[in-house]
């Protein structure tokens, strides 16, 4: 395959990146659901999106205690 072609297939996928993400994450779901269990599978995905949330927060640059105030606002 050329550098054109290649272009071409990184464009068309760019374009379709929604699809993308959710077929892997529908696939991810599928593979733990069937090894895991249900519950189990459920529990790991819980604390994947957590931890990619505390990553996205930390790359924005917020503090650990912005991100705990966020997620369980103080109580007064």
């Amino acid at each position: 395959m050329n550098i054109e072609g290649l272009k071409e297939v990184l464009a068309y996928l760019a374009e379709r990146k929604g699809r993308l993400i959710g077929t892997f994450a529908g696939l991810l779901t599928g593979l733990l659901w069937a090894f895991l269990g249900w519950w189990r599978a459920v529990i790991f995905l819980f604390c994947l999106a957590l931890g990619y949330f505390i990553g996205y927060r930390l790359d924005h640059k917020d503090s650990l205690r912005e991100i705990i105030e966020k997620v369980l606002p103080p109580t007064e």
